[in-house]
């Protein structure tokens, strides 16, 4: 039975018997209090349509809805209901289409895209992407994307607003970080796209800043310097290496890898019999497996490595928080950087040990043929064109052509650290004839 709800009596309702219990509102009708056996109350709006179905609208809890908004809301409701709208059902509309907008946003796409692009479901044809990749990913979308974009549904994003977003990149951290925040975008939606969550791709067309090609190569006072100051054992200097990284940095100089390569080098692909560095494919940039011949240095190197406190068995050079887990890439740069400056060496980086000793390897000095420094170096850009083909049935790895052309290198990088000289500056390189 309905009567006249005051502010008092909502207040002091309870539910009878233990039971969901309604207080109908003589004010307002169908207008009720519902009180749970918990007895948490909350308002609802009982009306009928035009074709006389019955529905039920939720108005709201109390105490946060008082008496007075819950009849104000019943009040509205019922003038939409005689101009012939649905009020619950235009509810549950928009509750669902909210539903829907949260899970169109950059932050559930770019989500979705991390896990399926690890089982290659991220695109049409598509392949698992490699950890390493999706970890850098991961960081740009993490730290510089989301912030930004993360709660905007994809359709409502416009090419303006990105291009904006991309150019404050740049300006305000690096050009690398407006290429790797595009890539992440354009990533997003081409997902969005593709799973017909939106048909717009305002990605395309953005401008990021190109790469610039480094030149930078070393030379031997530099290289001797680098040498010098990357002794396991040194005495602490101006600066601070730890002699994991210092290691690290002397072993990517000998084999000529890259630094992540490098870094997470485990004791499983490392053949000492065969002096055989064995990279699997998942850790390489081009996806596919690279042997690389071991010198006497390097196995040197990879000895002095394990004998280090923090060797656990596992990874060469473990993580300080983890030795479960290799050191990050970006430890080796870091660490890389401080001797750098410390040593007084100008716009010096890792990658320029690869480049400086791929370009001696070429040089009159060693007279290593390009094609072979490609394959010490597990390039794939000398296989266009026709050699593409042939390179399907040629699983020849060049394996005694390798070795030679990294002892050779080891020899000259023994002989400029050492300060030792020949009576020629050609190292023989006569493909073992």
């Amino acid at each position: 039975m309905a009567k006249n709800l005051t502010d008092d009596s909502v207040r002091k309702a309870s539910p009878r018997d233990g039971k969901l219990t309604e207080y109908r509102d003589a004010k307002v009708p169908g207008l009720a209090l519902r009180v749970t056996p918990a007895s948490a109350k909350s308002w609802t709006i009982r009306y009928r349509l035009e074709d006389g179905s019955q529905r039920r609208l939720s108005l709201g809890t109390y105490p946060a809805i008082t008496l007075s908004k819950a009849r104000d809301r019943a009040l509205a409701a019922l003038t939409g209901v005689a101009a012939g709208d649905d009020p619950a059902s235009e509810k549950k509309k928009k509750r669902k289409n909210a539903v829907a907008a949260r899970r169109d946003t950059i932050e559930a796409i770019g989500e979705r895209y991390f896990q399926d692009a690890v089982k290659g479901r991220h695109r049409a044809g598509g392949k698992p992407k490699r950890q390493s990749t999706l970890a850098m990913e991961r960081y740009y979308f993490d730290r510089h994307v989301l912030p930004e974009f993360g709660p905007r549904p994809v359709a409502s994003l416009t090419r303006a607003e990105i291009q904006d977003f991309i150019n404050r990149a740049g300006d305000e951290h690096a050009p690398s970080t407006a290429r790797q925040c595009r890539v992440v975008l354009q990533r997003i939606f081409s997902l969005a796209q593709w799973q017909e969550i939106t048909d717009k791709n305002p990605c395309q067309f953005i401008h990021a800043p190109d790469y610039m090609t480094r030149e930078r190569v070393l030379s031997d006072g530099e290289l001797r310097i680098i040498w010098a100051a990357t002794a396991p054992l040194r005495p602490p200097g101006d600066f601070h290496l730890s002699p994991g990284l210092a290691i690290a940095i002397r072993l990517a100089m000998v084999t000529l890898q890259r630094r992540s390569e490098i870094v997470g080098i485990h004791s499983r692909e490392i053949n000492r019999g065969e002096r055989l560095w064995t990279i699997p494919g998942e850790r390489t940039k081009n996806g596919k497996t690279h042997l690389v011949p071991l010198s006497a240095t390097a196995i040197d190197l990879i000895e002095l490595a394990t004998n280090l406190p923090e060797y656990a068995g596992g990874y060469l050079f473990p993580s300080p928080r983890d030795r479960k887990l290799p050191v990050k890439p970006g430890a080796l740069t870091l660490g890389f950087s401080r001797l750098a400056n410390a040593v007084g060496l100008e716009d010096a980086k890792p990658h320029d040990l690869r480049r400086s000793g791929a370009t001696l390897l070429t040089s009159e000095r060693i007279g290593v043929s390009r094609f072979i420094v490609s394959a010490v170096l597990n390039h794939t850009g000398d296989k266009g064109g026709s050699a593409a083909v042939t390179a399907i049935y040629d699983r020849n790895t060049y394996m005694p052509e390798k070795r030679r052309a990294l002892e050779a290198w080891s020899a000259l990088l023994s002989e400029i650290a050492n300060y030792q000289t020949r009576g020629s500056n050609v190292i023989s390189f006569n493909n073992g004839k």
